[in-house]
Formats: C-alpha cells, sequence, structure tokens
C-alpha cells in the first residue's frame, strides 16, 4: 500500500516538472539508495541474528542503534561540511543545499532502520504499518501543497527558485516526523556498550552490507550514470526523467518481494535453531 501510495506522486512529478528537473530528483534518489547501503552497515539483519541469542534483547538494540547513530552521525558531518565539493562534483555548483538536505534525510531514514525492525522482531505489524503509512501520507500531502495548492491558491508562501528542491524538503520533514513518531522504540534501548557485541554484529553484517551494494548496483546504477553514457549532454538528463518515469511502472512486481522480505526475517531467524529448520528453507 505504502508503494502504491507513492507511486501517485509519479503522475504529479511527470505533469509539473520538465523531463530534465526530474532527472535531477531520480539522479538524487539513484544515489541515496547506494549511501543508505554503506549507512545501514547490514544492522537490520544482524539485528534479527543477534536479538534471538542474547537474554537481554534492549542490549543488543541498543548496541545496533549506537553504533548506527554514531557512523550516521559522522557520515552526516562530512557531508554537510562538504556538501558545496560534493554538489560540483555531481554538476550542481548552485545546489549544494540538495546534497545537505539528502545527508539528512539519510540520516533519519538510517536512524529510523532499526525501530522499525524491533517492531518486526516484537510482532507488531500494525504500529509498524502505521508509522510507515503516516511518514508516506506526510511526504504525499507536503508534495501536494508545496507543488499544486500553494502556488496556485498561496502563491506568496512559496518560492519558485526552490522548485524540484520541495520534492527533497517534503521527503525530510516526512523523514523527521517518522522518526519522532519512534521515539518510544528508541527509548527502549539500553547504552550498555559491549564492545565484543558490536564487532560481532559489524562482522556478521559485513558481507551483507557488501551483497546489498551489489543489489543495488543492479538495481539503480542505470539512473546515477546514464546522464555521463550519453553523448549528447544537452539532452542528458531529460533523457534520464523520461527513463526514471517509466522505470517506475516496475513498482507493482517489487510490491510482492517486499511484503514477503518484511515478514520472512522475523519468522525464519527466530526458528534456525529448531531441529525442523530445514523445513523453512526453500528447496
Amino acid at each position: 500500500m505504502g508503494r502504491l501510495l507513492n507511486y501517485l506522486l509519479v503522475p504529479i512529478y511527470t505533469r509539473i516538472f520538465a523531463p530534465g528537473d526530474y532527472g535531477v530528483v531520480s539522479e538524487f534518489y539513484a544515489y541515496i539508495t547506494f549511501l543508505m547501503v554503506i549507512l545501514a552497515l547490514g544492522l537490520e539483519t544482524a539485528f534479527f541474528h543477534f536479538v534471538n541469542k542474547k537474554q537481554n534483547q534492549n542490549t543488543v538494540f541498543g548496541n545496533a542503534q549506537f553504533t548506527l547513530m554514531c557512523s550516521t552521525g559522522f557520515i552526516t558531518i562530512l557531508l554537510l561540511l562538504f556538501s558545496h565539493p560534493i554538489a560540483t562534483f555531481l554538476g550542481y555548483p548552485d545546489h549544494a543545499e540538495y546534497v545537505q538536505w539528502f545527508a539528512l534525510i539519510m540520516a533519519f531514514d538510517t536512524l529510523t532502520m532499526l525501530p522499525f525492525a524491533r517492531l518486526r522482531q516484537q510482532n507488531k505489524p500494525f504500529r509498524f504499518a502505521l508509522i510507515k503509512l503516516v511518514g508516506i501520507f506526510m511526504n504525499i500531502v507536503l508534495n501536494v501543497l508545496f507543488l499544486l495548492i500553494f502556488p496556485k491558491y498561496f502563491p506568496g508562501l512559496v518560492d519558485p527558485t526552490i522548485g524540484i528542491g520541495y520534492v527533497f524538503l517534503a521527503n525530510l520533514a516526512a523523514s523527521g516526523i517518522t522518526l519522532v513518531l519512534l521515539i518510544p522504540e528508541l527509548r527502549s534501548m539500553k547504552f550498555d556498550i559491549d564492545k565484543a557485541l558490536i564487532r560481532e554484529m559489524l562482522m556478521y553484517g559485513f558481507p551483507i552490507l557488501i551483497a546489498g551494494f551489489a543489489g543495488m548496483i543492479n538495481e539503480t546504477l542505470d539512473r546515477a550514470i546514464l546522464k555521463y553514457l550519453i553523448t549528447d549532454k544537452s539532452i542528458a538528463m531529460e533523457q534520464l526523467g523520461i527513463y526514471s518515469a517509466c522505470y517506475k511502472l516496475s513498482i507493482l512486481m517489487t510490491l510482492f518481494v517486499q511484503t514477503f522480505r518484511y515478514a520472512a526475517d522475523p519468522f525464519i531467524f527466530p526458528n534456525n535453531t529448531k531441529k525442523t529448520a530445514e523445513n523453512y528453507l526453500p528447496m
């Protein structure tokens, strides 16, 4: 449902923005998928593995979240400090704010990853779905306000020079609200730092990070490099925008994959030590 709701934004974008502008949106979201895999450090799957091995589940959650907070904070600060050189390197020297906004979006989304995993592990699907949907609805509502309502009825409330930046700002606000809604889960953290446990989780998560990064190369590298492959640079972003809008049609094929993935991890890991564990493996 969440993916279908997000898909409703595509017709809005393709009608409001020029293809080249939508190409910018697609390019930055392609970059964010790579960085999110790195920021996650494979700790989501590691959390499911270790939370069933340790007696104190809050300690496992606290150490994993503490590790993410430290690594995410460090990388976010670097992105904010060097936003202008990064924007220049990407071809947007006048829009360093894009890099800054995306750095914060990635930080918020990374910090919500383990609280969401915690809800899955505790078998709280309704709270999980509710918070997910609230974030999605907020993103959609803010997009509609910034791109449709305000420009038409309250033009003084928006800055036309920001343009596609409102897509990023809506996402940033929605991600921040989602993090706020997960504060009760974050309060269950126990800052009983266990260096040995953190080391084990990182070692367990590292191969998952590599596999996830390889998966993102297969899934999103096309949108990240397309503008460099098109020889006629005057239409490169326009072609990227058209390509990305058409690519969104594949969302229907990923619905079932994500539904299964959300349910599989918290189901498989608690049963992997049972004598009948082989019954849960694909033949």
